[in-house]
């Protein structure tokens, strides 16, 4: 419910961001956290290289549109792929 309503401020622009320098790591690393009840059955191979950079980003923002592909793409690929 949250996500939904945090997406729905998005679309009229009402929302601020809020930059921090993140790992891209620890981002995805906490998106696939919050989705591994989806995932007990979809193994994740990640490929990141340890050298990348931080990045400049508003945290919960990013990590609300990784959850929203993560999602999309669990709800529609094939189990194993």
């Amino acid at each position: 419910v949250t996500e939904s309503i945090e997406m729905a401020r998005l679309e009229p622009g009402r929302i601020r961001l809020r930059p921090t320098p993140c790992s891209v790591r620890a981002l995805v690393d906490e998106a696939l956290g919050r989705l591994h009840l989806s995932l007990e059955q979809r193994p994740v191979q990640l490929d990141l290289p340890e050298s990348l950079p931080q990045v400049e980003v508003d945290e919960s923002l990013i990590g609300l549109v990784l959850r929203q592909l993560l999602g999309n793409a669990l709800r529609y690929s094939e189990p194993g792929t």
